[in-house]
């Protein structure tokens, strides 16, 4: 059997998809690690002064080289999942799966959103804000993952109505086959 280039691409969306909601439970778990586990040392991270993007892009660079192995995992799952959710809509765009490409669009907003908002819980100390913000967008995040699974692998499909050609109506208005039929 000879594989179409449209059944490898719903194959590699496919796979995208399982990846990214398995880099979202992993994203969970690191993100509790951090949580429960790590201190991070705010009182040593010079974000004192600046902008809100100065702010958070020394967040960022701190997360990045930060001493704590869990905090450097969920900043590198972070942008996995940015990454894998710019995939999931470059390839829903060549699967022509509106839904899937819409959906994949969404979610690399919401992780961006939940990016920023943890490089500015750094940023602003421990902030309780951007924690929720961070906590929100990853609830929405799981959400649409879920929905995107059911859209790539639900077997039902909408049947379009079948073209049955001009029927004959009678005087009272029901096509003459079920007159036919009584």
């Amino acid at each position: 059997m000879k594989t179409t280039r449209q059944q490898r691409i719903l194959v590699a969306l496919k796979i995208v998809i399982v990846t990214t909601d398995c880099l979202l439970v992993l994203q969970f778990l690191l993100g509790m690690i951090v949580n429960l586990f790590a201190t991070i040392p705010f009182d040593q991270i010079d974000v004192k002064s600046g902008s809100f993007v100065e702010k958070t892009g020394l967040a960022f660079g701190y997360a990045r080289t930060s001493p704590l192995l869990a905090l450097q995992l969920h900043w590198l799952n972070a942008c996995l999942l940015i990454l894998a959710s710019i995939v999931l809509v470059i390839l829903g765009v060549k699967a022509k799966k509106k839904i899937v490409w819409i959906l994949a669009l969404v979610l690399s907003v919401i992780f961006s959103v939940a990016t920023v908002s943890g490089a500015a819980f750094i940023a602003y100390a421990g902030s309780n804000y951007y924690s929720f913000a961070m906590a929100a967008a990853f609830i929405i995040a799981a959400v649409l993952a879920v929905c995107l699974l059911f859209a790539i692998f639900s077997k039902r499909r909408v049947k379009s109505p079948t073209y049955q050609g001009p029927q004959q109506e009678s005087f009272e208005g029901m096509p003459s086959e079920k007159i036919a039929n009584k």
